[in-house]
């Protein structure tokens, strides 16, 4: 959620790490897609031949009929003229249907061009590139051939008007040489216009298919695929308005003592992580929580545990503070006060209405009563009539107090109301309501945000500048969700 501070780069870092799905899930699917794009898509194969253009001499007799054209002009011409629409048809003259499209391109800065075709095979490929060369290279020395032919015609009628006009007269002797030496210069040119173009290689038949190639795309879409993702990570961060962390109660409901992060329970991991893992970062976290209660509220023996939804951990927060509790010599009673989803006796495995489950831990289950009679709260009024003097706390896990009404009367039973966050699920409007429907019963000891990415835990900042750059990635394995 958007705590309304300037954001930095441990805080973007943090959304990655938090939104992790999203970013890999969204990279996977695109790279999947691609690559079973190219692993169903047909070989393509690439045959290419290169030719060079013969530049036109700079005679200067030739001058009167054909003007200089500058050879890098020239060039990108041929260029034009090997991708013509009348290559193209005679191409597929020979081939007998339409041809696949033809590529040219200049080689450096000289006048040897390339020209390429692309097949469904090494042999189709070849096959269409030869005709293609063959039809331009055809084309081409036929319009050369026609025109220094009709510049010929020219000059020649040229020269025998100009024989009629001046029989007889000497000073248009000179004229009659110069049309003359044009004429040998273009018959010339005729003889040779056969090597207009010359060709450098061959189309070559291909080995290997051009495309597709999977590895290339799948590592081209890989980058643009994971930016995607972090975008829509950080969209889904600016969307969420859920609690995730410490930081954002403090920031959203700053009235809301925070008394404890706990880390989200990895799969396989004990629920009743104080008695089965005592030595955890778990079970220290519920330490933690019972360090505050008994140092802040002395005089709480009845604690109301609750929440604003269900599936944010109050039933594991209350059978872990129990157990906390119990192990430093302190006598609790743990009842479970819901009846809709009585997780505390599916839990402990039993049926019975009170259990002596250790030395200093007693379990109460939830009563075999209608939802009507539960809901009074007559049957937990007698209960914790009927505690024992002898025990110190009584721990009542109660329903969720936006599913059900019976937690705002067992409110006013108790000593006391711990809130249970579970990170990710409740937004700051539901925790602001829940905080009003709890005025007036008992006081609110404070919350306990549940659920929490480790790397919220310590806080980012402080992993991303300690230990160095070792230190660091070695801390940042430890906290990744998935490591």
């Amino acid at each position: 959620m958007n705590n309304g501070y300037e954001s930095t780069l441990a805080d973007w870092i943090r959304v990655l790490l938090r939104r992790w799905r999203y970013v890999a899930a969204i990279t996977v699917l695109i790279v999947g897609v691609v690559l079973t794009r190219d692993l169903f898509a047909d070989n393509s194969y690439e045959s290419k031949a290169e030719l060079f253009l013969v530049s036109q001499p700079q005679r200067s007799s030739a001058a009167l009929t054909r003007p200089y054209v500058d050879p890098d002009r020239l060039l990108v011409s041929e260029l034009r003229f090997v991708k013509s629409e009348l290559v193209a048809k005679a191409a597929a003259k020979v081939l007998g249907r339409v041809p696949p499209p033809v590529q040219a391109m200049a080689i450096g800065r000289s006048n040897l061009f390339q020209i390429s075709t692309r097949g469904s095979s090494p042999r189709a490929a070849q096959r269409a590139t030869t005709t293609y060369l063959d039809s331009y290279i055809r084309l081409r020395q036929e319009q050369q051939q026609k025109g220094i032919i009709a510049a010929i015609s020219e000059l020649e009628d040229s020269l025998e008007e100009l024989r009629v006009q001046t029989e007889g007269v000497v000073n248009r002797d000179e004229e009659a040489v110069k049309i003359r030496q044009a004429l040998l210069d273009l018959r010339v040119d005729l003889s040779i216009s056969k090597d207009y173009l010359q060709t450098v290689s061959s189309p070559n038949r291909p080995r290997s298919p051009v495309s597709p190639k999977p590895l290339r795309n799948a590592l081209l879409a890989f980058f643009p695929a994971l930016l995607l993702g972090s975008l829509c990570a950080f969209l889904r961060e600016s969307l969420d308005e859920s609690i995730t962390s410490e930081d954002d109660v403090i920031s959203a409901v700053p009235q809301l003592n925070v008394l404890a992060q706990i880390p989200r329970i990895r799969r396989g991991e004990p629920a009743r992580t104080v008695q089965e893992n005592p030595d955890s970062s778990e079970a220290e976290s519920y330490r933690r929580l019972r360090a505050q209660l008994l140092r802040n509220d002395n005089d709480v023996r009845v604690i109301l545990i609750t929440s604003a939804l269900r599936g944010e951990g109050k039933t594991t927060t209350a059978a872990n503070l129990a157990f906390s509790m119990a192990e430093i010599g302190i006598s609790v009673l743990l009842i479970d006060g819901d009846r809709r989803t009585p997780g505390l006796t599916a839990m402990f495995g039993q049926q019975r209405e009170t259990i002596q489950f250790s030395e200093n831990l007693a379990f109460l289950a939830a009563p075999k009563t209608s939802l009507a009679k539960a809901g009074s709260g007559e049957w937990l009024r007698h209960a914790l009539d009927g505690v024992n003097p002898s025990c110190d706390i009584v721990i009542v896990d109660a329903p969720p107090l936006l599913d059900a009404s019976e937690s705002v009367v067992f409110a006013d039973l108790a000593d006391g109301t711990l809130m249970v966050i579970g990170a990710g699920a409740a937004t700051e409007r539901q925790i602001r309501k829940v905080m009003r429907m709890a005025q007036g019963g008992a006081p609110l000891l404070g919350a306990v945000v549940n659920g929490v990415n480790r790397f919220e835990i310590d806080g980012f900042s402080r992993l991303a500048h300690s230990g160095g750059r070792t230190g660091f990635f070695a801390r940042l394995k430890r906290y990744l969700p998935f490591g």
